[in-house]
């Protein structure tokens, strides 16, 4: 498979998580409050937040993946992600590198917190 057929593959499949992810969004953002009391939530409402949480981990990965491809097809040096999101920010495909990483950061936190605590885990 050459890089094209590549990157139409991710991008067809980054279609489907987006998909995923919105439904998981939506059922989250149905009762999700900032001043929550993270106590008195249910196991569906734990459930619904693993579910988003995981299908925006997986998303932001996949689509790592595919900025990475379409810097190695158009010839960019891929080596490290940092250079693949400078190019990125070149295409105005995204905004500011910094953003990128920020959430990245804490997508990673939110993704490898073992706290046994719901409240620091719904936190993330």
């Amino acid at each position: 498979m050459n890089g094209i057929e590549a990157l139409r593959d991710k991008l067809n499949q980054l279609q489907k998580m987006r998909r995923h992810l919105a439904y998981s969004h939506d059922k989250v953002a149905a009762w999700w409050r900032v001043d929550a009391d993270f106590d008195g939530w249910n196991e569906d409402q734990l459930e619904s937040l693993t579910a988003f949480k995981g299908r925006f981990a997986e998303f932001q990965d996949h689509l790592a993946a595919a900025m990475k491809l379409i810097a190695n097809i158009e010839g960019e040096d891929a080596r490290l992600f940092t250079y693949v999101l400078n190019y990125m920010v070149q295409l105005e495909i995204i905004a500011d590198m910094n953003d990128w990483q920020a959430v990245r950061g804490l997508r990673n936190t939110a993704t490898h917190d073992y706290s046994e605590s719901e409240e620091t885990r719904a936190q993330h």
